[in-house]
């Protein structure tokens, strides 16, 4: 059962007159007249209401969409909509007060699982009708990780305003902080979550018969789970544009229904409507109710709901009345990435996957894998460029090359998993050997993938990208010369779009300022990191350049953070030499002294202070001054 174009009449086996249909959103459209275009308005409406947010009487806008409804009147309901969303955006915007700093004794709900920061351990969770952001240390952190989302504490802290506010919190609805002293109790679970979290941790025990890496993976392909990634591998997702399979996604949810197929078919069509609901939910709140997954929720419940009505809806239908509900339930959506990404995705694939996979050349399940990672991202690009500053090359062949083993680790893994977790032993480790294959298999095209010197798509990039796309769409209905010549211009465009990072990063600047620390090529490659350098951060904006070999590492301070920094560097690229202050920690290191000289290719390195920490100036050897 997916969320794909519904055509099936419901009936009775065996004949006899029709089930009863179920009310749902699909039908509620339809009595408005909305076409499917008009549910792409609808959409759109409601999520530039929601971004407004504007406080508009609420009685008022529900009363136009009613009227729309009775009227049958489907511009009446857009436009309602948009101001009914923007009423309901400025009510939850109005509700994001921040609390006065007070102590705290009492229940609070995790909504999501604890991740282990400096110090301590850090969850969001619900404290009455707020969300706060909980931070736990000493014997009380380890109480919190004991627990997971939909678990209820009792706990003795204090509460505080937010000190920096961040869009990601905001969009969480987080308004504060809370810093615990002590857990006090345990209160009951709900069954739902009780269930969730005994699965749960089937899985986490289940991934112990894997190695250390593709444990971690495992967890993130199956649970969205990100704790325990090491580093390097997850900076090897991002950069090959893989990243998203450590995040539950609609993927996993077309997966699941692709597992559960078979049992689903069984189900009579009067109640197999019922049983969908019944297995997206359980997914969504096992994956903590991503918003991604949301997405893929709503869309098959519609999609179920249609069906068992015996009605048609398009995937575009199902996504845009699925984008309009799921903003009006929760505006803040809009605000939220993992959503936007999730929307692009689907509509890429919707708009653009079947025109491309019609021109495409080779064999029908590569041209097919090929055109849906094109689709999805040109469907993401504008706004994961705006956002992350640009989509990597890499992401084409990693996710063509990567996709068929991500979907084979649901579909054996969990399975698999579960049952070598009952059983323990030698049958378990043979039970998950072809995970570990998958794991592995997947880790290896990140790494590789990540290594390859293609550099980002920018805004450029991607309208040139986006424009192939869309003639080649086009030329889909046009005559034979207009669809030779349109494939043309698109295959020209193409080209060019990927070629232009490539130039990029094959033809870098003398300097480039990174996250961290910044990075000198001029016949050498130099890094000089600054204090606090996080790893994901230079992971990142080293793959971004298309660097492949470090000739000098200068580290400001000697200190165990720098030493693992530049540990975890050498795992992902060669150094070939690094100076630190005389007293330092780093293995390998050269200490430094004010006033030493070092050239490295074409560049000069300079010490200019050494105590207490090292700094230096980089400049080009032909503009160097002398020591």
């Amino acid at each position: 059962m997916a969320p794909d174009d519904v055509r099936t009449r419901a009936q009775r086996p065996g004949g006899g007159a029709p089930s009863p249909p179920p009310v749902g959103l699909p039908g509620v459209v339809e009595r408005a007249a909305l076409s499917d275009l008009g549910a792409v308005a609808l959409a759109s409406a409601v999520a530039v209401g929601a971004w407004w947010s504007h406080p508009f009487p609420l009685a008022v806008s529900a009363a136009g969409v009613g009227a729309a409804f009775a009227l049958r009147r489907p511009w009446l309901l857009v436009l309602a909509a948009a101001f009914l969303a923007s009423s309901l955006g400025a009510r939850a915007v109005a509700g994001m007060r921040p609390p006065a700093p007070a102590a705290y004794r009492g229940t609070v709900t995790l909504v999501g699982d604890p991740i282990d920061v400096a110090g301590g351990a850090q969850v969001e969770v619900r404290a009455g009708r707020r969300h706060l952001s909980l931070t736990a240390s000493g014997p009380a952190a380890g109480s919190v990780r004991g627990h997971l989302a939909g678990d209820r504490l009792m706990v003795e802290g204090r509460i505080r305003p937010l000190t920096k506010p961040s869009a990601y919190l905001h969009a969480r609805h987080v308004v504060g902080r809370m810093s615990v002293d002590r857990v006090v109790g345990v209160r009951s679970t709900a069954l739902p979550w009780r269930l969730a979290n005994m699965v749960h941790r089937a899985v986490g025990r289940a991934a112990d018969w894997l190695p250390g890496r593709d444990r971690a993976l495992y967890r993130g392909f199956l649970l969205g789970d990100a704790r325990g990634q090491p580093v390097e591998v997850a900076a090897d997702m991002r950069a090959s544009g893989l990243g998203h399979l450590l995040v539950v996604s609609g993927e996993n949810v077309a997966f699941l229904l692709t597992l559960l197929g078979p049992l689903l078919r069984r189900v009579g069509l009067r109640h197999r409507w019922l049983a969908v609901w019944a297995v997206v939910s359980s997914f969504a709140v096992l994956t903590r109710f991503e918003p991604s997954v949301l997405r893929a929720v709503a869309m098959a419940g519609l999609g179920a709901v249609a069906m068992a009505r015996g009605t048609s809806a398009s995937t575009l239908r199902l996504l845009a009345l699925s984008v309009a509900g799921l903003v009006l339930l929760d505006p803040f959506l809009v605000h939220q990435v993992g959503f936007g990404l999730s929307v692009g995705a689907t509509a890429g694939i919707c708009l653009l996957g079947p025109p491309l996979a019609d021109v495409l050349p080779g064999p029908r399940p590569l041209v097919l894998a090929a055109a849906t990672t094109v689709a999805a991202q040109i469907g993401v690009a504008p706004l994961a460029v705006s956002v992350f500053g640009g989509l990597p090359v890499a992401a084409l062949p990693a996710n063509v090359l990567a996709a068929p083993a991500a979907a084979a680790v649901l579909v054996w893994g969990l399975p698999a998993g579960l049952l070598a977790q009952l059983l323990g032993g030698p049958v378990a480790g043979v039970l998950q050997f072809p995970t570990r294959l998958l794991v592995g298999w997947i880790a290896v095209i990140a790494r590789w993938c990540a290594a390859l010197p293609l550099g980002d798509f920018g805004r450029i990039e991607v309208a040139l990208a986006a424009g192939a796309a869309v003639l080649v769409a086009v030329a889909r209905r046009a005559g034979t010369r207009v669809r030779g010549a349109a494939r043309s211009v698109a295959a020209a465009l193409a080209l060019v779009a990927v070629a232009v990072p490539w130039w990029g990063t094959a033809h870098p600047p003398a300097r480039s300022r990174i996250a961290g620390g910044e990075v000198w090529r001029v016949g050498a490659t130099v890094l000089v990191l600054t204090s606090g350098a996080r790893p994901l951060d230079l992971f990142d904006a080293l793959h971004r350049l298309g660097v492949r070999r470090i000739d000098l590492v200068v580290a400001p301070t000697g200190g165990l953070g720098p030493a693992g920094t530049i540990a975890l560097l050498r795992t992902r690229w060669a150094i070939g030499a690094v100076l630190a202050p005389r007293d330092n920690e780093i293995r390998g290191a050269t200490g430094a002294t004010a006033g030493d000289r070092w050239q490295v290719g074409g560049l000069v390195v300079i010490a200019t202070q050494a105590v207490p920490r090292l700094e230096v100036r980089v400049a080009p050897a032909r503009v160097a001054s002398p020591p």
